[in-house]
């Protein structure tokens, strides 16, 4: 597909807007969680509003680069998006002692399970050497991060 110009230069602009949401997300809830370990006051807003800025950063990364994925990446980036976005509703429902946080984490669980399958596949399939290894340490990834989740729950 050729892009003109000023649709480069528009693809340019909003990943560089989804990189800085991004990461003022990722600030907002460390911030978060550190006010809520402290105790301080404030925390559980500055947490909700962190993990919302996450969720939608995340949704608009996807919705970006989902036009442009074949083959099994079109399956695994969506199914791996959104456990990370059950992950950080776990979280969320895990810190404020909502009811249902078991459940969540569980669903996390089970999703983790299922992303690092599809990412070995994906990486198996992969005829860049390059991007089969970055994918297989993903999935190695997202194995050790449900160790983890599993250990501590």
């Amino acid at each position: 597909i050729c892009l003109n110009n000023s649709t480069n230069q528009y693809i340019s602009i909003m990943s560089k807007t989804m990189k800085i949401a991004a990461f003022a997300a990722a600030l907002l809830l460390a911030t978060g969680v550190i006010f809520k370990t402290q105790h301080w006051p404030g925390a559980h807003v500055i947490y909700m509003i962190g993990i919302a800025a996450g969720v939608i950063s995340s949704v608009s990364m996807v919705g970006s680069v989902l036009p442009r994925l074949e083959g099994i990446e079109r399956i695994s980036i969506p199914v791996s998006s959104i456990v990370i976005l059950i992950g950080l509703l776990s979280f969320l429902f895990k810190l404020m002692h909502w009811p249902g946080a078991a459940k969540l984490v569980w669903i996390t669980d089970l999703g983790l399970i299922v992303s690092g399958v599809l990412l070995l596949i994906d990486g198996m399939q992969e005829k860049d050497p390059v991007k089969s290894a970055l994918k297989i340490i993903a999935m190695f990834f997202v194995l050790f991060l449900l160790m983890l989740i599993v250990l501590m729950a």
